[in-house]
């Protein structure tokens, strides 16, 4: 089982590079995932029809109660159970 010193790197460089090989694969094919994934919500975006997929022209502003960091309590529609259900 013990190998001798000199082969120790060798193989440990190797195994290295295999596994360096194989994540970079993965990382190919996430990368082109992602490219896909962009494309599809870009055509999306594009079609009036798709409902959440607003367009450039409508893009969703972010909520300025977000962004200064101040919470505000949520909004009662009614219908839950509440004090007025008693």
């Amino acid at each position: 089982m013990s190998q001798e010193p000199e082969q120790q790197p060798d193989q440990l460089a190797d195994r290295l590079e295999r596994e360096a090989d194989e994540l970079g694969r993965h990382s190919d094919a996430l990368e082109e995932r992602v490219m896909e994934v962009r494309r599809e919500w870009d055509r999306k975006r594009a079609d009036p029809k798709v409902p959440g997929a607003p367009s450039d022209d409508n893009e969703i502003e972010p909520d300025e109660d977000r962004e200064s960091g101040e919470n505000k309590p949520p909004i009662d529609r009614g219908g839950g159970e509440g004090e007025g259900d008693r």
